[in-house]
């Protein structure tokens, strides 16, 4: 079933691939349609390129923020947390050109389109940064800047507690779960102790969904993801030639990327076959925040079924301005190299999530 408001997506921008330019003319004639031709080219990349933000599921925010109580504080009154939609914006000089001309003029070796399209695959890869980002990284941005943190999202007590005691800097702020575990998501460490790497192992797999079964996750709609070297951990440990037991542990199944995020393939997308283990799917994706040895893998398991008394996905990206370009011209247009266009690709999204229980996080993976 698809999310609340799906098809008020695919009005707004052109259907699933969100292309409809006709492939024979020039998309970017004017500044109008400059400005829809990029702006949907970077909505159909975001939801295309296998990064932690297109198999999350979409929905259309109806408020630009929340209010939540913390409690009361020392004089009995009722203390509070703002917490707001976020934006994400990347500005950039456009190379010179003849604005006057329809074609594409070259300015040295990159012409402004391809200049425009370079900064499209960085725009992309900075709002996958954002939501793959460690709790402390996501601490130290601007007020106001950027989409939540996943790492911060799935978090557990223990993992606040283990990051703010050496670093001097608390990674959730105001947020720190500290009160209650019925905001806990499910945190495993392969070695049995938070922040000391360890062998990934079968073991490790099934007391996290275990756990997360007994929080109410683990639906048809449960999915993992992490980095290719995770995947590769994962093939060694499952492989099917050492399996002795007789029950299935690793499989395969077909699945559809795009908009609402990563589901069961349907028949009305492009099917890819991502690995299963113990029947929920594993997709790799590009985890550019945690590459390296030393920063020990990662497995982010998220359950989007919508839970009793909500509409919307119990995890996933609420979008207030989906990703748009714009592009300011100051100098003379009449003369070559005497204008100069600023650029800029933004968007309003944040991260949501109604049900902590139902989703988990496997760290400190030794590579």
């Amino acid at each position: 079933m698809s999310p609340p408001d799906a098809k008020k997506f695919r009005i707004q921008h052109g259907g699933e691939d969100g292309l409809t330019h006709n492939a024979h003319t020039n998309p970017t004639a004017t500044p109008g349609d400059r400005c829809r031709f990029y702006g949907r080219r970077a909505w159909t990349r975001l939801n295309t390129e296998l990064g932690a933000y297109p198999l999350l599921p979409k929905f259309v925010l109806d408020r630009p923020g929340f209010r939540i109580a913390t409690g009361p504080n020392a004089g009995g009154a009722r203390s509070w947390v703002d917490i707001a939609t976020k934006a994400t914006q990347l500005t950039f000089d456009v190379p010179p050109e003849d604005l006057r001309d329809s074609d594409f003029k070259s300015c040295g070796e990159v012409t402004a389109h391809e200049w425009r399209l370079l900064m499209e695959g960085l725009f992309c890869e900075l709002i996958n940064c954002e939501l793959l980002s460690g709790a402390e990284q996501a601490a130290r941005r601007p007020r106001g800047g950027g989409i939540e943190s996943l790492d911060r999202v799935i978090s557990s007590r223990d993992e606040a507690a283990l990051a703010g005691s050496g670093s001097g800097i608390n990674p959730w702020g105001a947020l720190k779960r500290n009160r209650s575990s019925a905001y806990d998501s499910v945190v495993q460490s392969p070695s049995g102790t938070l922040g000391t790497k360890g062998p990934l192992q079968k073991s490790t797999f099934l007391e996290t969904m275990s756990k997360s079964l007994k929080a109410g996750g683990i639906s048809n709609a449960a999915l993992m993801f992490g980095s290719r070297a995770v995947h590769c951990k994962i093939q060694e440990i499952f492989d099917p030639s050492k399996n002795t037991t007789g029950v299935p542990e690793i499989g395969e199944a077909l699945m559809e990327i795009g908009p609402n995020g990563a589901r069961a393939a349907t028949g009305r997308g492009v099917p890819i076959h991502v690995t299963t283990v113990y029947g929920v799917p594993f997709l790799p994706i590009n985890d550019p925040c945690n590459c390296g040895p030393e920063d020990g893998g990662r497995i982010f398991g998220i359950d989007s079924a919508c839970g009793a008394g909500f509409s919307k996905p119990a995890i996933g990206i609420g979008a207030m301005a989906l990703p748009t370009y714009s592009e300011v011209t100051r100098g003379s247009a009449g003369q070559r190299g005497g204008s100069i266009a600023h650029g800029m690709y933004s968007t309003v999204q944040q991260l949501q999530c109604s049900r902590f229980g139902g989703q988990f996080k496997i760290r400190d993976i030794e590579i």
